[in-house]
């Protein structure tokens, strides 16, 4: 049996947690999407095995909601504007492939 995950849990938790931001694609228009903030902080391990990690702003947002690679782009969320440094597919059930990537974000 397949599991629709977008619809089963990511359709649900954008409703409850999502807020709405302005993504712009390098080269591309601004548009309104939906994302979950993690802005405040979030442990991203940046050396797994080493048991390397740091805490960074992130969003986490769907993957047709935005260019991939995002790199470069810009987010603004709750009226502060990021430049995206980087992204990386969120982890779901039976391995990466969510539909949901985490960007990472600094100060633009």
């Amino acid at each position: 049996m397949s599991l629709d995950f977008d619809s089963l849990v990511l359709g649900p938790a954008y409703a409850i947690m999502g807020v709405t931001a302005t993504y712009t694609p390098v080269g591309g228009p601004a548009r309104d999407i939906t994302v979950i903030d993690q802005t405040k902080g979030e442990t991203i391990f940046t050396d797994a095995a080493a048991g390397v990690s740091e805490t960074v702003p992130t969003v986490h947002a769907r993957e047709g909601d935005i260019a991939v690679p995002a790199e470069g782009g810009t987010i603004v969320v709750s009226g502060n504007t990021w430049r995206i440094d980087s992204s990386i597919p969120a982890p779901g059930p039976g391995g990466v492939d969510s539909g949901e990537r985490i960007l990472i974000l600094s100060e633009a």
